[in-house]
């Protein structure tokens, strides 16, 4: 009896030549017991809309994977009408296994070799980053903030019933006309305040975002050009943590201190 699995990893990915490698061997070792000569096939999307497919994965390694040639979608695929199809699709928000064949065990045992390795290795990355960074989420969060900011500031536009009784209470007329003064031009104002705050959070949201994509990447495909920009990003991230670790424990001991002196 044949058997057909799929499996879509949780985790976002980080491929490197030594992990296209690693997965070229294990898929070719399994394949060994059952037929030789049959090598898995790599089909290659780049950026320029350009689409290659290789058995040789030296071929990939030497990509130049600059930002115009930048590779998008890798899928690895075993078609034999004699015993197994097989897909592995690093795409650019998943990774998916579909195995099928007529070899029950032999899928089977393919499957757990590679989400072992895949689960450990490759597919790392938690999925929070791109939920965090997709244009839905980004915007439902920005609207969310849009609602709590006009119910915080409408609480200030409240007018207590005692202070409407005192006013029409009041025989003076210049406090009365004062107070309206105020309630209207409060009113006024309101949006444009609101919409002012806002539009100056709207952009700062942005550049956080985009600082957080740049320091913290996701579904990468670590050959040429992207792995030497990868590693330059890595050292200056690390710079600039160790930075803010230093300066925020350099001003804690400086409270700390102060706070012992005028004791």
């Amino acid at each position: 009896m044949g058997a057909f699995v799929k499996h879509h990893f949780k985790k976002n990915y980080i491929l490197s030549e030594e992990n296209l490698i690693k997965i070229n061997e294990i898929i070719r070792s399994r394949l060994k017991s059952k037929n030789k000569n049959i090598k898995p096939e790599y089909v290659i999307y780049r950026n320029d809309n350009f689409f290659y497919t290789t058995k040789n994965i030296k071929e990939i390694i030497k990509e130049e994977n600059t930002k115009l040639q930048k590779i998008k979608m890798i899928h690895i695929l075993i078609d034999s009408l004699n015993f197994l199809n097989f897909k592995l699709s690093f795409d650019e928000f998943d990774t998916i296994i579909e195995i099928e064949g007529d070899d029950r065990d032999f899928v089977f045992l393919l499957l757990t070799d590679l989400k072992q390795y895949l689960s450990s290795e490759v597919n790392i990355l938690r999925r929070l980053r791109n939920e965090f960074l997709s244009k839905n989420w980004f915007l439902i969060v920005s609207l969310l903030m849009l609602i709590g900011l006009i119910y915080s500031i409408y609480g200030d536009l409240k007018i207590s019933k005692d202070i409407i009784e005192q006013i029409t209470k009041n025989k003076n007329i210049n406090e009365k006309l004062n107070f309206i003064i105020r309630t209207n031009r409060l009113l006024r104002d309101f949006p444009l305040g609101l919409f002012a705050i806002y539009f100056l959070i709207f952009p700062a949201l942005i550049f956080i975002r985009t600082i957080f994509r740049h320091f913290f990447p996701a579904n990468i495909f670590l050959f040429g050009k992207e792995k030497e920009s990868f590693e330059k990003m890595t050292k200056l991230r690390e710079k600039i943590l160790w930075g803010i670790i230093i300066a925020f424990t350099i001003s804690v001991i400086t409270g700390l201190i102060v706070w012992l002196i005028t004791k």
